[in-house]
């Protein structure tokens, strides 16, 4: 994906999580992020645009150097939802506009280049997930489309999960495979006493994950259960990485 395919997705997703927004009360509980309503959903994703705007703007190379006053004043209630619009409207305008010879400073492992294109990435699954957390809150649960979904897995397995911060881990190495029905993308993630590694291919594996992008795209994140059909093998891996797995941005 390019940067002006990701700027189109965190178009489409802040309309539907402002959307979201208006149509019901910001004391809604988002069942799939259980200890936030939507209040809390919309000032993170907003305080995030504006972070991650913040960074791109100052053409930072080290996060250390990005200022702490980057949010500005909270709002109320009834300011929230046009806030969180105008976060995402900026953050949208800082990445059509920015200079994809900066080497901006990234946090996660293989991240694309330019590192510009890692920015627009982050941001656009970022969302993404939280589009769904969104939609929870009304008992909706919109797919992603299968290339968007696979660049999200991609970013998961090969950039977060392989950092070394997760308690995931196993005396002898254990393989997960993970195949998509609707895009053509493979990976093999592979567990054992040292930090977790992601491999593009899939060779001999103990647990196969099989479906569609969207779907295993939601599992990975703990935004959905994957169908028992969906996983061949030793389902305790699949256990563990979900238990143990816990995403921070550093």
């Amino acid at each position: 994906m390019e940067i002006d395919d990701y700027l189109g997705v965190i178009a489409v997703e802040a309309a539907r999580m402002a959307a979201i927004a208006e149509e019901t009360s910001l004391d809604a509980h988002t069942p799939t992020c259980p200890t936030w309503n939507l209040r809390q959903l919309l000032l993170h994703t907003g305080e995030v645009h504006r972070w991650a705007t913040a960074v791109v703007a100052g053409r930072h190379t080290s996060l250390a150097n990005v200022p702490n006053d980057t949010l500005g004043p909270l709002p109320n209630d009834n300011g929230m939802v046009a806030w969180f619009r105008d976060g995402a409207a900026k953050l949208l305008e800082t990445l059509a506009s920015a200079d994809p010879s900066v080497d901006y400073d990234t946090f996660l492992n293989d991240p694309p280049i330019p590192r510009l294109l890692f920015w627009a990435r982050r941001q656009a699954m970022e969302i993404c997930i939280h589009r769904v957390d969104a939609e929870s809150a009304v008992g909706r649960c919109t797919p992603c489309p299968p290339k968007v979904a696979a660049d999200g897995i991609d970013e998961f397995l090969t950039g977060f999960i392989t950092r070394g911060k997760g308690a995931v881990h196993r005396d002898t190495p254990h393989t997960i495979g993970v195949v998509l029905v609707d895009a053509a993308q493979r990976w093999a993630v592979t567990i054992g006493d040292g930090p977790i590694t992601t491999e593009r291919s899939v060779a001999e594996t103990d647990c196969t994950i099989t479906g569609s992008a969207s779907d295993v795209f939601m599992g990975l994140w703990n935004r959905a259960t994957l169908d028992d059909d969906a996983i061949t093998g030793d389902r305790s891996l699949i256990a563990d990485l979900g238990a143990n797995v816990r995403i921070r941005w550093n």
